[in-house]
């Protein structure tokens, strides 16, 4: 024996069919969209890691040369000045670590200063061009 639906089940069945796909459309169209986002995170992050690396490269070249020169320490100056002459941020992040590598350089303890007249060593980069 053979069924036939009425047409009230059949437009029920088609509309059932309808929402189902619907649904199914939507979940596939959020899978990709989530895909795209990771995708394009994973760019980002590996361009801003290929900018960093070119950028830290063509900043500090490992052919640029460390020279050392002699300063007379002027009057009302101290070390933290001639550092702030002679700092590179690129080799030196701040005044306090030029000031430390002068201090080694020329023996002078943390707690004696410099006096006018005084000489010492200020340590400097000169780049080389590639």
């Amino acid at each position: 024996m053979t069924y036939y639906m009425n047409t009230e089940e059949a437009i029920n069945c088609y509309r059932i069919r309808s929402f189902r796909n619907k649904k199914r459309r939507q979940r596939e169209l959020m899978l990709h969209i989530m895909i795209l986002a990771v995708v394009l995170f994973c760019a980002a992050v590996i361009t801003t890691l290929l900018i960093t690396k070119f950028e830290s490269s063509a900043e500090s070249n490992d052919s640029d040369i460390k020279e050392y020169t002699s300063v007379m320490v002027g009057y009302g100056e101290d070390l933290n000045d001639i550092a702030d002459r002679y700092r590179d941020p690129v080799y030196y992040s701040d005044r306090a670590s030029l000031v430390k590598e002068i201090r080694n350089i020329n023996h002078i303890s943390d707690r004696s200063d410099v006096n006018p007249g005084d000489y010492v060593i200020v340590p400097y980069y000169v780049r080389q061009d590639s």
